[in-house]
């Protein structure tokens, strides 16, 4: 019986444990992600807003496979995006004009820290990160998990 009671404790402390370190990560990414847009003129608003962010380093074939087809997928949606970049010569090649493109000129964004890596999409809503979607994985078919995860706006 004491057993039972020392291992159900225990569950009981890890599970509380999990849930404050996800919580407190989810925080700390909130404030990373709205300074940086502060220094960008930019904040997070209340609507659903998805930032399409594009670094200067990582696998370039990958990076550019995946704007050609939000280019095209991002031509028949009524979502909000907006698109980030310290590589202004990677999307200004693949990116319709039409689309909001805000240049990092400070390249603040290869050195952000938060979980991203390539092209990464960062889903905010009531003034908070809903949804970090990012893939290390340097291969051209990151775009289907992007788009996958890129439920309803």
């Amino acid at each position: 019986m004491k057993k039972i009671i020392i291992y159900s404790t225990l569950l009981v402390i890890i599970l509380v444990g999990v849930f404050y370190f996800t919580k407190k990560d989810t925080l700390i990414n909130d404030v990373i992600f709205q300074e940086y847009l502060e220094e960008l003129n930019l904040s997070i608003s209340k609507e659903k807003t998805n930032y399409i962010l594009v670094p200067k380093v990582g696998c370039q074939g990958a990076m550019a496979s995946v704007l050609m087809e939000l280019d095209s997928v991002l031509n028949i949606t009524s979502c909000k995006f907006i698109f980030i970049t310290s590589n202004n010569e990677l999307v200004s090649q693949y990116i319709s004009s039409n689309k909001e493109i805000i240049i990092d000129e400070n390249k603040k964004l290869d050195i952000l820290n938060l979980p991203i890596s390539n092209v990464a999409v960062i889903v905010t809503e009531n003034y908070t990160i809903s949804k970090i979607i990012s893939s290390s994985r340097c291969e051209e078919k990151i775009i289907s998990n992007i788009l996958q995860q890129l439920d309803d706006c």
